[in-house]
């Protein structure tokens, strides 16, 4: 995992230089956003909650420049479903990776993040129809590798339900 926090941490390096060229930049702030979720992701609870605000910054400056970045979308939805209560709000993650999906259906990975979201709120109908939707669905010519990961994990979570 320390790997896994330089790589990240470069990350941020990189997306804030590319920010200090341009700050309009859509992808940058993207770039930032995402990787300041991840690093947080192994840092502990205390350290992620910090940086809940500089994920907030940077998504919510990407999806200013452009509302229909739909990997932004799906971001925001798993930032509002996976972080812990208080901050937890199912109802703004299901808007967003709905919007994501509406934007770009053929992004698998926006139906299987509905499965888990509906998987958490006990909506067995949903959360099967979502997974069975990032099955069904073709591959995104962008995100193959991810795209298969999310084809394989929608699968375990199916088997779970019989």
């Amino acid at each position: 995992t320390e790997e896994k926090e330089e790589y990240y941490a470069q990350a941020i390096a990189n997306a804030l230089a590319a920010l200090e060229d341009d700050k309009n930049n859509y992808l940058a702030n993207f770039a930032a956003g995402a990787a300041y979720g991840r690093l947080a992701q192994f840092k502990g609870i205390v350290s992620s909650l910090f940086m809940l605000g500089d994920f907030d910054k940077y998504i919510g400056k990407c999806l200013e420049i452009n509302e229909k970045y739909y990997p932004a979308l799906v971001a925001m939805g798993m930032r509002y479903r996976d972080v812990p209560w208080p901050l937890k709000n199912n109802s703004k993650a299901e808007k967003y990776l709905l919007k994501a999906v509406e934007t770009e259906p053929g992004y698998v990975n926006g139906y299987y993040e509905l499965g888990v979201l509906y998987q958490q709120m006990k909506d067995t109908k949903k959360s099967k129809e979502y997974f069975q939707k990032t099955i069904d669905t073709e591959l995104h010519k962008d995100w193959i590798e991810q795209g298969k990961q999310a084809k394989i994990d929608a699968g375990e979570e199916l088997k779970k339900f019989k």
